[in-house]
């Protein structure tokens, strides 16, 4: 389920939460195939065998742009795999399921935080429901049979 404030447009800053206040939220990242990031790249980030994993604390940006520094997450899958596609660089993405252990600024499509833990692989359920929503707006009916063609 999406963070309540994550669906605000205006892409400015609606909230900061905190570990102090227990203000931990869940999410999605998306890694190409390899593990990497899919815009910046650079040495994988884990594998598959490492899950759990918590990532170096980093600084985070705390002004109010959709993007900048930090460890970038999206509260939707969806959201996700509109900045990094299910496909980044041709090849199935790695689709994970996250959350924050720090500081965290909360945007509308993408939040960034100082500390992530990469928790687990998305599920076949979550990434083919997230692929179906993604396509629904313009397939209409035809969504379920996109999502079968891809899958």
């Amino acid at each position: 389920m999406p963070h309540p404030l994550a669906n605000n447009a205006t892409g400015v800053k609606e909230s900061l939460a905190t570990k102090e206040d227990g203000g931990f939220m869940k999410g999605y990242k998306i890694l190409t195939h390899d593990w990497r990031s899919p815009l910046q790249g650079g040495p994988p980030l884990c594998t598959e065998d490492d899950l759990p994993v918590t990532l170096p604390m980093v600084e985070c940006d705390q002004s109010d742009q959709e993007c900048g520094r930090g460890w970038n997450f999206s509260p939707t899958l969806v959201q996700a795999a509109r900045i990094a596609g299910f496909w980044p660089g041709g090849r199935p993405a790695q689709c994970l399921v996250v959350e924050t252990t720090g500081e965290t600024v909360i945007r509308a499509n993408k939040s960034r935080t100082t500390q992530l833990q990469l928790q687990r692989v998305a599920t076949h359920d979550e990434i083919r429901q997230a692929m179906h929503d993604t396509v629904q707006a313009w397939a209409g009916q035809q969504a379920n049979l996109l999502v079968e063609e891809q899958w």
